[in-house]
């Protein structure tokens, strides 16, 4: 009998901690759920100017489309619905997302959350008087090709529209044509590389382009700072047998830092490496060579500019009109 009730205790025991554990993996979820949600609703506050009509009737429809009508936008502190207001440039505009989460393993009811998730955003919408133009870089009349709203950064280091210089495990590669107008090193690895030693104190990006075929040839980049290797920043797997791409990464260097990315390949495959660059800064622009090796054919081709009064840049190409960079020529 006793053996009886004690295994129906453990039993009812692991119900509840299965009960539990969905109950967190539901509850997670749903905070995951409206996380994205509000970043939905504050880039439409922050490119509208306020909660305005526009607003709501694109929030809602996102609510209804990808969140089955899971979630309400109150005002902070109340449970009235958010009033419709235009902002002004730079106010903030506060509000509150309630919500109700759907109760494990039942299909009827549900739970409703007593904690309202509190949100911001900053209205950039510049009244007319203060219209903003937006400018954009590319390579191509239509404004796809590397397209960048940040003017392109020279490279800190030199030899990489070519692989000229001190490049270490050249031996191991050859050339293999261009790609973008920059010479291309094919080999099986371990990777070409070539040092970079930190100027000053900041942060700083590395790109470079990748490409890689066979599917037993699984290729990590590797970074080794002042000779140790994968601490400041862990290696990183790019898996396998894939077309070009462009990987990058930010790091805090020192002054006469030394550090070096390189794309190693275990298996028995073909890597394709191009455009390697070291730049100021935690955004990655599009290739450029260094300050010693720039010409004016490797400009940006195109300029593109449209003005609104919204303070961000918008990343769509056919949002500008493109027009011949005058800085370049063949």
């Amino acid at each position: 009998m006793e053996h009886a009730i004690s295994e129906i205790i453990k039993i009812f025991t692991t119900m509840l901690l299965i009960l539990s554990l969905v109950g967190v993996v539901i509850m997670g979820k749903h905070i995951s759920d409206v996380n994205s949600f509000k970043e939905y609703v504050n880039t439409q506050i922050e490119r509208n100017g306020g909660y305005t009509e526009t607003v709501k009737t694109n929030v809602e429809k996102m609510n209804e489309d990808s969140y089955n009508n899971l979630f309400f936008v109150y005002e902070p502190n109340s449970n009235t619905p958010k009033k419709i207001e235009e902002a002004h440039f730079g106010e903030i505009v506060n509000y509150e997302i309630h919500s109700d989460i759907p109760r494990p393993f039942t299909t009827a009811g549900t739970i409703k959350i007593p904690i309202a998730f509190k949100g911001q955003a900053v209205s950039r919408i510049r009244d007319s008087a203060d219209l903003v133009t937006h400018t954009a870089y590319a390579w191509s009349a239509d404004g796809r090709d590397r397209f960048t709203t940040s003017k392109p950064n020279l490279n800190l280091l030199g030899g990489t529209i070519d692989f000229s210089g001190d490049w270490w495990l050249h031996e191991r590669y050859e050339n293999d044509g261009t790609y973008k107008g920059i010479t291309v090193k094919k080999g099986e690895g371990p990777g070409i590389t070539k040092q970079f030693i930190a100027p000053k104190d900041g942060v700083y990006t590395f790109s470079a382009y990748v490409k890689s075929s066979g599917s037993k040839e699984d290729i990590t980049r590797s970074v080794t700072l002042n000779s140790v290797t994968d601490k400041i920043v862990p290696d990183k797997s790019l898996g396998n047998n894939f077309d070009w791409l462009r990987d990058s990464f930010q790091v805090t260097l020192k002054a006469g830092d030394r550090i070096y990315a390189q794309y190693n390949g275990t298996g028995s495959g073909v890597l394709w490496n191009a455009g390697h660059k070291w730049e100021e800064g935690s955004t990655a622009t599009p290739y450029m060579p260094s300050a010693s090796e720039v010409k004016p054919s490797d400009q940006p081709k195109y300029i593109g500019t449209y003005t609104d009064k919204s303070d961000l840049s918008s990343q769509d190409p056919k949002k500008y009109t493109w027009k011949s960079n005058p800085d370049y020529h063949e």
